[in-house]
């Protein structure tokens, strides 16, 4: 079986749609499965795609854009020639699949009753005022580990923060406002195939934090069984149309478990390590299942 992965690299800093670790893991573990052949091709430099979707058994997306023209070009050849395209995102026509800004998730989560914090986007930083309810400030260009995210708790914290970014941050960034749900630590869990692979808890963030930076609470591997906390994640990845993805989980007091965000392209270097599991290996295990499925 022959796959082709088609990425978008960026191999320093934190937002790296592919990081170059991922890139060498995922070569190992599909060196390491018998008759299966893993192509990386960089999304700057494909080819004829008619001719693609000819030597490859299917097309796996990772780190691209969906509305890229070649994406979209690439994956309608391979549904031409009856191959596979992992996401979904990129194999539908639908319209409605638009680029995973953080406010587009919710609007996605929230209209088909997938408990989501309210989300709104806001394009000045400077324009956000406190009004009696604790609420979350994030960058919408994602991939930070935790470090674009800032708990609003009074008009104190919102003079830190505005002084804590850097100008870099303020640069052409899209911010967004998120509901505050209380919690005591929140869980991040791999999603594949829409189904959890690996889940750790987080401790509960410090409020006197100006950043929710990631290293705030260690994180522990939570068992697998607990199909209660990842019910909602494994359905937002599937409304999504994504085969693999990450999911940030909170219970509130009332023991609602809310999907605060979702990553399409996740580093799974730690929750690999945490949990002991090889995550990038069960995803390829997937794909070779849904390409003999077909």
């Amino acid at each position: 079986m022959r796959i082709l992965l088609v990425y978008r690299r960026i191999s320093s800093g934190a937002s790296a749609p592919l990081q170059t670790w991922t890139l060498e893991k995922l070569q190992l573990a599909a060196d390491n499965i018998d008759n299966f052949v893993l192509d990386a091709v960089e999304y700057e430099y494909l080819g004829d795609h008619s001719l693609l979707a000819e030597q490859y058994d299917a097309v796996v997306f990772r780190g691209v854009k969906y509305r890229g023209r070649e994406a979209r070009s690439l994956a309608s050849a391979f549904c031409l020639a009856g191959k596979k395209v992992f996401d979904r995102r990129f194999r539908d026509s639908d319209s409605d699949f638009r680029p995973m800004s953080k406010a587009y998730v919710a609007e996605v989560l929230l209209r088909n009753g997938i408990p989501h914090p309210a989300t709104q986007a806001i394009s000045d930083i400077h324009a956000v005022r406190y009004e009696g309810e604790d609420f979350v400030v994030k960058l919408s260009k994602g991939g930070r580990r935790g470090n674009g995210v800032y708990l609003v708790n009074s008009d104190q914290a919102i003079e830190r923060m505005q002084t804590h970014m850097s100008e870099n941050d303020l640069l052409g960034n899209v911010f967004v406002r998120q509901q505050y749900i209380p919690n005591t630590g929140d869980y991040r869990m791999v999603l594949v195939g829409g189904s959890a692979v690996a889940i750790s808890k987080r401790g509960q963030k410090d409020p006197t934090r100006v950043c929710m930076d990631s290293s705030i609470g260690r994180s522990k591997c939570v068992s697998l069984s607990q199909v209660w906390l990842t019910h909602y994640a494994a359905e937002a990845s599937r409304v999504l149309g994504l085969s693999f993805a990450s999911a940030d989980v909170c219970v509130s007091r009332e023991g609602i478990p809310y999907v605060i965000e979702i990553n399409e392209c996740p580093s799974v270097k730690i929750l690999s390590k945490r949990c002991k599991v090889n995550i990038l290996r069960q995803y390829l295990r997937f794909i070779i299942m849904e390409v003999n499925n077909e």
